[in-house]
């Protein structure tokens, strides 16, 4: 959890750096291509869907039992799978080519050429699986941290090299290049470390499962890659929109608000990881009453928190890109507000979500990404047509709110509670109730007071955090679901 958390957070520092970098150097043009480009890829990545998962799963119980020969045989489907899916994105990334006028509604002002760069996106994506498939042996037999500390070590020296070529040559193609260097060495220096400290591997890794095996896995297979592949249209789908029905260079601006929604996202998402477990021991041990009781305290502290960073953002996100880009890199109100919310509903079914995954409702759910990625699509290019930014933005967050923020809860109370979900949803009301109170009182006395520069930032988070926390501790301060929670916490850190 310690190295998990540490990483992040350097992740997060060395992020900001390139960025800064490349926003001074080359501009708002150029990291309009890069995140559109990226966000494409990602899309074209969904061959890859549950063939990693499924695989290291059935990495688990060979390596407890030291069946070596077993694990020498899963590794060779890895490595054949792998090889698939590496020539079949080159295959649909090459067709993407001729289609990208339409994806591009202007084209940036770049003096390279689009469809070069196009490719060389493309090929960081390939050699992505290129000798990527052995770093699962280490995921499965718990040795990731090794896997984390390669990355680590070669994502602080692609940084240093990236700022150097920036700043030395403002060019974007040798950009690119480092990255795939990089990105092709991550794979081969975790192969080199797996093959001498697993130097048996190479003498089982030519054998192959029998027919029946494979079909266990690709049945696993099966039921992922739905659930995996809604995930990945609805996350990958709104650049392509801004882009094609609204404007490209918008998707470098919204890329810096991203950037920060999605590090402090992936922070947060950290403590819930660390929870997860838990959830899934008390789950088996504790009745439905302690389970439900549990989830309702989990969930309070889970809108405390959310609630306390999507009111702060909201009030901090604009200063704070004013302070660090500049005035030409800001989002109007309206759109900040949508991208905020859009965190809010990701966030707020963390604990829904960790108890449906603890409880083994995978079936039940595994169709709730993929309405939200069909809903995310129509209503996004509605909204792009007709509210523009906002729009594409409103859609993401309608998308969540009305697939995750009802399937998971129902599916936890039915299912698991064996009841009906209604009285969470009245909880979860009242929840956007206050978030917009709270959201309207900060704005306003921020409004009133006006202080700019780097003091206004400071003064902007006190308001924000005591608005919301004042209104918080007002409702449900004296409630014993807020006792028994905040107990929780104390009993966890002593134990610690």
């Amino acid at each position: 959890m310690s190295i998990g958390s540490g990483t992040q957070i350097l992740s997060l520092l060395l992020s900001f750096v390139t960025r800064t970098v490349f926003v001074v150097t080359l501009g708002n043009e150029y990291l309009s291509v890069n995140g559109l480009f990226t966000n494409i890829l990602t899309l074209l990545s969904f061959t890859e869907l549950g063939i990693g998962s499924a695989i290291i799963y059935s990495l688990y119980k060979p390596l407890a039992l030291g069946d070596r020969e077993q694990v020498g045989k899963l590794i060779n489907l890895f490595a054949t799978a792998y090889r698939y899916i590496a020539i079949t994105i080159l295959l649909l990334g090459l067709s993407v080519i001729p289609f990208l006028d339409l994806i591009i509604s202007d084209v940036p002002d770049v003096k390279e050429n689009i469809t070069l760069l196009y490719i060389l996106f493309l090929l960081n994506t390939v050699c992505s699986y290129i000798y990527g498939y052995k770093k699962s042996l280490l995921i499965a037999d718990q040795k990731n941290y090794i896997v984390i500390a390669i990355h680590t070590a070669l994502n602080i020296l692609l940084v240093g090299i990236q700022v150097v070529i920036l700043y030395l040559t403002h060019n974007f193609i040798l950009f690119l290049v480092a990255f795939i260097v990089v990105t092709l060495a991550n794979n081969i220096f975790t192969t080199v470390y797996v093959n001498k400290k697993y130097a048996w591997i190479s003498e089982y890794e030519h054998l192959k499962l029998q027919v029946e095996e494979r079909q266990n896995i690709f049945f696993n297979i099966k039921n992922i890659i739905i659930y995996k592949l809604g995930s990945v249209i609805l996350n990958g789908s709104s650049s392509i929109i801004i882009s094609g029905f609204i404007k490209t260079t918008l998707v470098g601006v919204c890329s810096n608000y991203s950037l920060i929604i999605n590090a402090i996202t992936t922070i947060i998402n950290q403590g819930v990881a660390g929870i997860s477990a838990s959830i899934g021991n008390y789950n088996v041990m504790a009745s439905k009453e302690d389970n439900e009781n549990t989830f309702k305290q989990l969930s309070l502290l889970s809108f405390w928190l959310v609630g306390t960073v999507s009111v702060s953002m909201s009030c901090l996100l604009t200063p704070f890109v004013y302070l660090w880009l500049g005035r030409e890199f800001l989002l109007d109100d309206i759109v900040v507000v949508t991208l905020v919310l859009g965190f809010y509903v990701l966030m707020i079914n963390s604990i829904p979500s960790s108890y449906r995954t603890a409880m083994g409702l995978f079936k039940e759910a595994r169709f709730a990404p993929l309405y939200a990625a069909i809903i995310n699509i129509a209503f996004g290019i509605i909204g792009a047509i007709y509210l523009e930014l906002p729009g594409v933005f409103i859609a993401t967050v309608i998308a969540r709110l009305f697939t995750y923020c009802i399937i998971d809860p129902y599916f936890v109370y039915r299912k698991g509670f064996d009841k009906s979900p209604k009285s969470y949803y009245g909880r979860f009301i009242v929840w956007m109730v206050l978030l917009f109170a709270s959201y309207f009182i900060s704005h306003l006395i921020i409004d009133w007071v006006r202080i700019s520069g780097l003091l206004g930032l400071i003064f902007d988070a006190v308001i924000s955090i005591l608005s919301f926390n004042v209104i918080f501790l007002a409702v449900y301060g004296k409630t014993t679901e807020m006792k028994l929670a905040v107990n929780r916490i104390r009993k966890n850190i002593l134990h610690k």
